[in-house]
């Protein structure tokens, strides 16, 4: 394992980690209840800034009490559904989960508009910031891929945003450039993780610590897994848990 620090240039003293693992291969709304075996869910739609319907699932909506909150970005091609198997982690520590069809995806309809598109993440975020149930200064977003790539640009863009966790990001996907928001999130902190091999991903990734002067953890993994591929290594899931409780409560 190679590991790469870097001080923090600020008052606070965080650092910014680079570690390489080798490892064998207040917007217009309508929501609807929905039923699941563990915990409750509902549907809920948002209005875009250019007027489009944009839908999501908000997991744990059961509960009463306020509560920290995680916002999911899907990939390019895909849809909310992708990160079914993963919610079940998030819900299990007491976050409230809201997972979202990205515009031109899913049950989000009209075109893929990738401007517009970074505009959404602050729609859903000015929705999460009206729910009394959601504790406006505790929300993280994660994303994959492209998804990643919104979840360092929106949070760079709302300081309500406390945290990042980017899968697979890179420099520029679809003109959705990274470096900027890198550097406006050094007051906060971001975990970035992805693979050695995954172009051009894992390239990028490796010049992400020296943007930030803040609190930002690089994961390298061996191979070329891009973005929720990197769940099929064992240790991923836990330390993103790990990482949002540690940034989040």
């Amino acid at each position: 394992m190679l590991g790469l620090n870097k001080s923090f240039l600020g008052v606070l003293g965080v650092l910014a980690v680079l570690t390489v693992f080798m490892v064998a291969p207040a917007a217009a709304q309508d929501a609807t209840p929905e039923a699941t075996p563990d915990v409750a869910v509902l549907r809920v739609e948002v209005q875009a800034e250019d007027g489009l319907t944009l839908v999501g699932d908000l997991y744990n909506a059961q509960m009463n009490s306020q509560m920290p909150a995680i916002l999911l970005m899907h990939m390019f091609q895909g849809n909310r559904h992708d990160w079914d198997a993963q919610i079940p982690a998030f819900t299990a520590q007491g976050y409230r989960v809201l997972n979202v069809d990205l515009r031109g995806h899913g049950e989000s309809k009209g075109f893929r508009d990738w401007q517009k598109a970074i505009t959404d993440v602050q729609s859903w975020l000015d929705w999460m910031e009206s729910q009394p149930a959601i504790d406006a200064d505790k929300i993280a977003i994660v994303g994959a891929s492209v998804g990643a790539n919104l979840a360092l640009v929106g949070c760079a863009a709302d300081t309500h945003c406390v945290t990042v966790v980017a899968l697979s990001p890179a420099k520029d996907y679809f003109h959705i450039t990274t470096s900027d928001a890198i550097k406006t999130l050094s007051d906060r902190s971001m975990l970035i993780m992805g693979s050695q091999l995954d172009l051009p991903s894992g390239i990028d990734q490796r010049s992400m610590t020296d943007l930030s002067a803040g609190e930002i953890s690089v994961h390298l993994f061996a191979g070329q897994r891009h973005g929720l591929a990197l769940f099929r290594y064992e240790s991923v899931s836990p330390e993103i848990v790990n990482w949002l409780d540690d940034h989040l409560r």
